[in-house]
């Protein structure tokens, strides 16, 4: 049965097609006040997701299957499952908001020293209506700082939401990161997501990636993930429980399309390492 009203949720929940999933992630990298961080790669439930291996501009789709994945079961009978509660504990006080998104798949191991430019070749639309498209962020998969020059890059070639190629990303200047470890980090601050050409509202495949001024610090490497956003969670206050009521307090019921890979992501708002303990809910009908 669809979910039109509030008493529907509940007796779906009564009838056994509620699913719960927490998680635990322990971030081991130092966090920054404005800039988003990607707890895809921290454990420890689920277990940290893999960043990938050493081939340039590889693209790897990503479903429930994935390691590293918040996964829950798809829904029989021709039910839809809905979001309809997003909760988390976080250990410090400046932790920002979290993003929760269905993470379609990552193009691995771009550089970010080296001028150069990388041809791909990807699909995000198995998670995607038509007319869909998917919104892009960098995640840097290498451990060590990256602590002079900041880096300048661009996705020069993508296909919209419409299916309309040749199209540019803006021109990312990024920012150095001096802190032990860069991973996770998002290579700029204040933005969730890669802005893209006037007009366009997502992105269903990239064709190219150029890095036109390269940090000074070697061996650096990030991925560009599609990502599918479904809602955010605004936390305050260390040790206090926050949620995300996505049917009365937003009016969402965010859909988990099936073999959907759930992940997480941070925009902070200090420079500590915290922990967060959290929660979700959801309702087939």
């Amino acid at each position: 049965m669809a979910l039109a009203s509030y008493d529907d949720i509940i007796a779906a929940i009564a009838a056994g097609k509620g699913q719960q999933r927490m998680f635990h992630k322990v971030v081991t990298s130092q966090m920054a006040a404005g800039g988003a961080h990607s707890l895809w790669m921290f454990g420890s439930m689920p277990a940290a997701g893999s960043v990938g291996g050493t081939t340039p501009g590889l693209w790897t789709a990503q479903d429930s299957s994935t390691a590293g994945a918040i996964a829950f079961a798809n829904p029989s009978g021709g039910d839809l499952l809905h979001l309809v509660l997003f909760g988390c504990n976080p250990s410090a006080a400046s932790a920002g908001t979290m993003l929760l998104y269905d993470r379609l798949g990552q193009i691995e191991y771009l550089p970010l020293q080296g001028n150069t430019t990388v041809s791909i070749t990807s699909d995000f639309t198995a998670r995607l209506d038509s007319g869909e498209g998917a919104q892009i962020f960098g995640e840097i998969t290498t451990t060590g700082a990256m602590a002079t020059t900041a880096p300048v890059f661009q996705i020069t070639k993508y296909t919209n939401q419409a299916g309309t190629t040749l199209r540019a990303s803006e021109v990312v200047t990024g920012n150095t990161i001096a802190s032990a470890s860069a991973q996770g980090r998002f290579p700029y601050t204040n933005k969730w997501f890669i802005g893209l050409q006037a007009g366009d509202t997502g992105v269903r495949s990239v064709e190219e990636f150029s890095l036109t001024t390269s940090t000074a610090t070697a061996g650096v490497k990030m991925n560009l993930v599609a990502a599918r956003p479904l809602t955010y969670i605004p936390m305050n206050a260390s040790n206090v429980y926050v949620e995300r009521d996505c049917v009365l307090a937003t009016v969402r019921l965010p859909r988990i399309r099936d073999n959907a890979c759930l992940a997480l992501a941070v925009m902070s708002a200090g420079t500590n390492q915290p922990q967060f303990n959290g929660n979700l809910f959801a309702v087939a009908g």
